[in-house]
């Protein structure tokens, strides 16, 4: 029941898109291509992959503080229950690692860009 839902949600979606490009065509005398301005204010993949790896740094960093937060807190409050312990020691564990990965991802993007041989702008 839920799929068909959000078929039909996307679906809709898709309808009111054409609709719009419609009146945009009849707007325009109905015989001159539509002109969609580029809503991002970027022009190349490169630029906007800057722009991706700078919002998870920015967004992803405090939330993996908070993780680990709430994992120290988890392991302060196990009461000494090994199955807690072990629990929160992994969070923390997968937390400081994905904290590594978004920290580094911009090197890992100049080492991608570098590798393609593509000339991109430095972020």
């Amino acid at each position: 029941m839920e799929k068909k839902v959000i078929i039909a949600f996307f679906l809709s979606i898709a309808i009111s898109f054409v609709g719009i490009i419609n009146s945009a065509v009849a707007a325009s005398g109905g015989t001159s291509s539509v002109i969609i301005s580029n809503p991002l204010a970027v022009s190349t993949l490169p630029s906007l992959l800057c722009i991706i790896f700078d919002a998870l740094i920015y967004l992803g960093a405090p939330v993996l503080g908070f993780v680990i937060l709430l994992a120290g807190i988890s392991w302060l409050t196990s009461m000494g229950d090994p199955s807690k312990i072990k629990t929160a020691k992994s969070t923390i564990t997968y937390a400081v690692i994905g904290l590594i990965v978004i920290l580094s991802s911009k090197a890992i993007y100049a080492f991608i860009i570098d590798a393609l041989g593509v000339s991109a702008t430095k972020c």
